[in-house]
Formats: structure tokens, C-alpha cells, sequence
């Protein structure tokens, strides 16, 4: 450990680290990704993450983590006036750097409509890999992972991987959305339908279904005759373990509050949280690790440091007894600064610490 590294820990402030077999996620991280440093990542915090990892080289399974909860998780800038690309996230260029040191990675998901309230939006400005026709719109209410929950309704929506590494996996995240909701045909490359998927079911849930195809790169499309909720998908080869980075952030993000607002969502609505959402359905990815990185949009909108029951602290202990219940790693990242107009800097500053402590 540096000497800095050192002095950061004794001040109780992030920045330091410590030497692991979670070193080489570390890493990247801090300098080839460019973002802040993953403050627990160490062997105490990362127990599953670690099998997950010697799981997937022994070749028995894929290590299954997840990444969020703002746009600095979700997506990149590209070129001038405002323009995102979720390719440029870098759960994207982690698993980039990962597989060409030696740790075979892919992050090819899209997930949820990233915070935004119209799907054209969705696609000029942050999701490129995505088209439709016919009825297809974001959900007005319902969260899934990612943001809200696209809905189908005598339509057909079409997701591109015909840039990602080939596959022979796709991996369907959507609702049961009651009677009535409707048969959903999912396709290759404009062909045949590969696997008709009943999604009528008991409104309270999501489901991930493994479909098989055909290795190659695609485009998967999902056609539903009625209404059709559904998160996104994931694809993968079945025939090479890999860290699979999931990524379910949205633009706008913020973390969940105890009072009960929904998570995930540029502008809360409020009410209960949505029952297809990321943190009621985590256990149906498996996964073995949560990256958390928050503060930008809380210091935005002013939310006190530590205050009974929305506070920063409090919300940040909400996530992370959230999924450490369900026997997901937790791992924090130092949150990025912001200078924006209405941040609210000192705030900050805390929320480093809060960060640093809740583990």
C-alpha cells in the first residue's frame, strides 16, 4: 500500500487501496477507465465477486456483476451538443480492458430507458442500437432495471448487437404484467421466430429467459400482438466463461430513499417502489457483485448529509442492506465531483466520507 494510500485510510477519507486478487478490477477503474476508485474493494467486502471470478475461469459459470445508478455509470459523451451513447459507459470499457488482460469480459446490455420519459429521445440522444415499429413507448409509471419499463403494444422493438462479439445467448428481462398481457415472438436478424415467451403472469415480478440462437453477432427483435412490458436483454456465448457486466444505471439516477420513493428515475414519481424494479428483482441475474457509485444528482437536488430518513447516509445504507440481503458484494465508488450551478459542494465532500464508512 502507497503511502498516500496510507494517510487516506488513517484520515478515513477514499482514495486509498489495498493489494488483493481484486486488484486487477481496481486498476482499471482508477486509471485506464478513468473513473474514481472503488473504495471496499478488498477481500473482506468481496467474497462472492471473488468465486464468481475463479468460477469463471475454472469454466463452470459466468461471473455476473452489476453496475450503477446515474448517467455517469450508464453512458458517455460523444461528440458536441449534448449527445450520449451508452456504449461509451464504462462498465464498456471495463470489460474492454478486462478480457485484453487476460480476464475474458463482455457488457453487451440494454437495459431500461435510461431516466428518459420517451423512447425517441431514448434513441437520438442516448441508444442507437435500438429502432421499433409500430406501438412501442416507455412505460408512464413502471421501473425496471435501467429505468422505465418498455412497453410493446402491437409493436415490435429491435435491439442491434451486430457490433458486439458473437453470441448464442440472449438473455430476456421482462414483466408479468397480469391477464391479457400478451405472447411475445423473439427474433433474429429479421427471420423466423426462435421462441415465443408467454409473459401473463402474476404483476409483481420480472423474469430473465435464456433463449439459444444461432452464434453470431445480431439483432434480436421482441413482437407482441397486445401489451408487452419488458427491461431489455443481455447476450453472451455460452461456449466461453466471462465477467458479464451488467449495466442497469440511468441518466438522472438517484439511490433509493426509506420513505419509499421509487429509485431509479430522473423524476420520482411518488409512491411505493415500482414491483419490477432493480431491487426487488436483483436475485434473477445472479449476480455476485454490485458496483455503487452515487452523490451527483443527491448533491443537485440538496439532500442533507445525514438526516432521518432521506439523508445521503441513510439512503446509502438502504442500497447496500438491499442487496448484501440478497447476498450480493457491495462495492462503493468514490463519487465523481460536480461543480454544477445548483450541487451542493460541501455536500459532497461528506458523501466521500459516508462512502468510505459503510462498509
Amino acid at each position: 500500500m502507497s503511502k498516500r494510500s496510507v494517510a487516506l485510510r488513517k484520515q478515513g477519507k477514499p482514495g486509498w487501496t489495498s493489494p488483493g486478487k481484486a486488484a486487477i478490477i481496481r486498476k482499471m477503474l482508477r486509471t485506464s477507465v478513468g473513473v474514481p476508485g472503488a473504495i471496499n474493494l478488498k477481500s473482506g467486502n468481496t467474497t462472492k465477486l471473488r468465486a464468481g471470478i475463479a468460477a469463471m475461469k475454472a469454466g463452470s459459470r459466468n461471473a455476473n456483476i452489476a453496475f450503477l445508478n446515474d448517467s455517469t455509470t450508464r453512458e458517455g459523451m460523444t461528440g458536441l451538443g449534448g449527445s450520449f451513447d451508452n456504449r461509451l459507459g464504462y462498465p464498456m470499457y471495463l470489460a474492454q480492458q478486462l478480457t485484453a488482460s487476460g480476464l475474458a469480459s463482455r457488457a453487451d446490455n440494454i437495459l431500461g430507458g435510461n431516466g428518459q420519459s420517451s423512447i425517441d429521445t431514448l434513441i437520438a440522444q442516448f441508444e442507437p442500437r435500438i429502432s421499433y415499429t409500430g406501438t412501442v413507448t416507455l412505460d408512464g409509471t413502471l421501473d425496471g432495471f435501467g429505468g422505465r419499463l418498455f412497453r410493446i403494444a402491437n409493436g415490435a422493438i429491435t435491439f442491434d448487437f451486430t457490433q458486439a462479439s458473437p453470441f448464442d445467448r440472449i438473455e430476456f428481462v421482462h414483466a408479468f404484467f397480469g391477464a391479457g398481457a400478451a405472447t411475445v415472438n423473439i427474433s433474429i436478424n429479421g427471420g423466423a421466430t426462435i421462441q415465443t415467451i408467454n409473459t401473463n403472469g402474476t404483476p409483481t415480478q420480472e423474469k430473465k429467459t435464456t433463449i439459444n440462437c444461432t452464434l453470431g453477432s445480431h439483432t434480436v427483435t421482441i413482437q407482441a400482438g397486445g401489451t408487452c412490458l419488458l427491461s431489455g436483454i443481455n447476450v453472451y456465448n455460452s461456449a466461453t466463461k466471462t465477467v458479464e457486466l451488467y449495466n442497469f444505471a440511468a441518466h438522472g439516477g438517484t439511490l433509493p430513499t426509506p420513505s419509499n420513493s421509487p429509485p431509479i428515475v430522473a423524476n420520482p414519481t411518488t409512491g411505493a417502489y415500482s414491483p419490477y424494479g432493480s431491487r426487488y428483482n436483483v436475485g434473477i441475474l445472479a449476480l455476485d457483485a454490485v458496483f455503487l457509485m452515487s452523490g451527483i444528482n443527491e448533491a443537485r437536488q440538496n439532500i442533507p448529509v445525514d438526516s432521518t430518513p432521506d439523508g445521503f447516509k441513510q439512503r446509502l445504507q438502504l442500497d447496500y442492506n438491499t442487496f448484501a440481503a440478497a447476498g450480493v458484494d457491495v462495492i462503493f465508488m468514490t463519487p465523481l465531483f460536480d461543480n454544477a450551478t445548483g450541487g451542493n459542494v460541501a455536500n459532497q465532500e461528506q458523501y466521500f466520507k459516508w462512502c468510505g464508512m459503510l462498509h
